[in-house]
């Protein structure tokens, strides 16, 4: 599914956002730019089918923090994602290719220990803050301060 959200401003140019949701075709592939400091991830993602039947595929672009997260994709996992679309032609075939602004990955159904694995990496949540904690502050001349 590809949807139209909005647009945003770049460079002093007009951009169109669209949200993707679809399943990764193959294992994300991750390559380092430069020096390496520079990371890109790219997969191909079927996105949806148009009214011939034709499955539309979209090549998801990531750099950098985004291409952390994109890497985490393999064969068969639901991608959503936000970006820009950009579409070219060789050969007589349409592509489709979109700079990702934000990448959300679910792992496909039975993949259970790498979610687990991914779980147990997240750190736990911060102490319970209760009303004790916190101190009443008093009001000299009982005026707001703005």
């Amino acid at each position: 599914m590809i949807t139209k959200i909005g647009h945003d401003f770049y460079n002093g140019q007009k951009k169109d956002l669209y949200l993707l949701v679809g399943t990764a075709c193959r294992d994300a592939e991750v390559r380092l730019i430069g020096d390496g400091e520079k990371r890109v991830c790219k997969v191909s993602v079927a996105a949806g089918k148009r009214q011939n039947t034709e499955t539309v595929f979209v090549t998801l672009n990531a750099w950098n923090k985004n291409a952390s997260w994109l890497s985490n994709v393999h064969k068969s996992d639901r991608c959503l994602a936000v970006g820009s679309i950009k579409t070219s032609e060789y050969n007589g075939k349409n592509y489709q290719d979109m700079d990702v602004e934000f990448v959300s990955v679910c792992a496909a159904p039975g993949d259970l220990q790498r979610l687990a694995q991914a779980a147990a990496a997240v750190p736990s949540p911060p102490p319970n803050v209760t009303a004790e904690d916190w101190a009443e502050l008093e009001d000299e001349d009982e005026e707001l301060p703005f």
